[in-house]
């Protein structure tokens, strides 16, 4: 058995790489100069507009299995998703909306200015479904303490 000179290999394996990278010439032989430049990739105001509106998540009603209201600015939600997780006894704020979105609730949509109510931020982190939002004209004919322990019975209220 013979012992190869790993320092050869090595550097076989360098100078090839290096050969196969470098430009060809006309006649097929390494030009020497790199002849490539970046291109700068701008987008319009409407294509950077479609990305955000293309990012708003219609989330699933059906995860929302329980609503309890504490009082006009908080509720509580029992919260199911695959791809988010799961939360129990949630506590939501009503806001307003910064920016237009879709209610998880009703799957209307949510104009930038309305009321709704949002998972309340938590200092440790920031939950899957916080950019989740119910509109708070959907629960105002939940009196305090009144519980909604399935989708429609809160969507009858």
């Amino acid at each position: 058995m013979t012992k190869l000179d790993t320092g050869s290999a090595w550097q076989q394996t360098i100078d090839r790489l290096s050969a196969a990278s470098e430009p060809l010439s006309p006649d097929g032989e390494p030009d020497g100069i790199r002849s490539c430049k970046p291109v700068p990739i701008t987008r319009s105001a409407s294509e950077a507009a479609n990305r955000r509106r293309a990012t708003v998540r219609s989330w699933d009603a059906q995860g929302i299995t329980l609503i309890r209201r504490h009082d006009p600015e908080s509720i509580t939600v029992c919260w199911s998703d695959a791809t988010y997780g799961r939360y129990s006894d949630q506590l939501w704020r009503v806001c307003t909306a910064r920016r237009s979105a879709v209610c998880a609730l009703t799957g209307e949509k949510i104009r930038r200015g309305d009321a709704v109510f949002r998972p309340s931020p938590n200092r440790r982190h920031r939950p899957a479904n916080a950019d989740a939002m119910i509109l708070a004209s959907k629960l105002d004919a939940f009196p305090s303490g009144v519980v909604a322990a399935r989708l429609d019975e809160a969507l009858a209220a």
